[in-house]
């Protein structure tokens, strides 16, 4: 691609080629069945690299075996604190993540990177999470939260900063009555003048 809003970093300039070498899932490297091909895809990215030793093909199943599925404890799944479900996002923020994700697939999907393979699996990823967050949204829609109690203090909250913003008596009560915007303001002061 050739239009960024930022400049290449001068290593991809000079030292080496930055363009992606594979396109790697967390989810499918961790997933038992997935796992084993996203390994080869990142020893296929090392192999043939100055310094790197990678293993041969036929040994990439086993190695992911016994590194990711009989890893001692903790890992990521089993770290303290808070639970994973307990990290959520809003409504707003699943659907400008869905929007994106859509907008990512369609560039991805087509002009020069169509049938690209790297932009395959890109777009596969994407597609998988966009179903998650759309699964996500259609359960916020089908379930909403509770509507928070009003806060009983936000009219006393409100004129205290109306207050704050003012310059000696820029707005004063008297003011302020007689200038058009007073039926949009009044409820910002008190009725004692102030």
């Amino acid at each position: 691609e050739t239009e960024r809003p930022w400049p290449q970093d001068l290593h991809c300039v000079y030292d080496t080629n930055c363009f992606p070498r594979a396109v790697i899932s967390f989810e499918h490297l961790q997933h038992p069945i997935l796992g084993p091909g996203e390994l080869q895809k990142i020893a296929n990215a090392l192999r043939d690299k100055e310094g790197m030793n990678v293993l041969e093909d036929e040994a990439i199943n086993c190695i992911w075996h016994e590194t990711w599925i009989k890893a001692p404890a903790p890992n990521n799944n089993d770290r303290g604190g808070p639970l994973r479900e307990a990290y959520v996002f809003t409504l707003d923020q699943l659907t400008l993540m869905a929007t994106k994700l859509e907008d990512m697939i369609e560039k991805y999907s087509t002009g020069a990177w169509t049938n690209h393979p790297l932009a395959i699996d890109l777009v596969t990823n994407f597609q998988e999470y966009l179903t998650e967050v759309n699964d996500e949204i259609a359960e916020l829609n089908a379930n909403p939260g509770p509507t928070p109690a009003p806060n009983p203090n936000y009219f006393i909250d409100l004129k205290a900063w109306y207050k704050s913003i003012g310059k000696g008596d820029r707005y004063s009560k008297i003011k302020v009555q007689s200038m058009s915007m007073w039926d949009k303001v009044k409820y910002l002061y008190d009725d004692d003048g102030v």
